[in-house]
């Protein structure tokens, strides 16, 4: 991202993130993780999104066609996220 649109335009929304139904497992700690990579210079669109977690397959493929289309930072935080699902985190990241 920094070599396509210049690090000064790149701004990183990043969290560790714990699926809902770890939460009842207090071994397990923030093991996931999401990031969204957003250009400034076009209204924060998302250009990149990495998501460590159980079904990120899944769930990246829906998020790719927000990517597609040219989704914002604001696209993702005005999208309600889907209670109780690990896709709902990158709505709030």
């Amino acid at each position: 991202a920094f070599a396509k649109f210049g690090k000064d335009n790149i701004i990183v929304y990043q969290s560790p993130i714990k699926p809902l139904h770890w939460a009842t497992n207090p071994s397990r700690g923030d093991d996931c993780y999401v990031k969204l990579i957003c250009n400034k210079a076009e209204k924060e669109k998302v250009v990149g999104v990495h998501l460590l977690c159980p079904d990120a397959g899944e769930i990246i493929q829906g998020v790719a066609i927000a990517v597609r289309v040219g989704a914002t930072k604001a696209d993702f935080d005005d999208t309600i996220g889907i209670h109780p699902t690990v896709a709902e985190m990158i709505t709030t990241v």
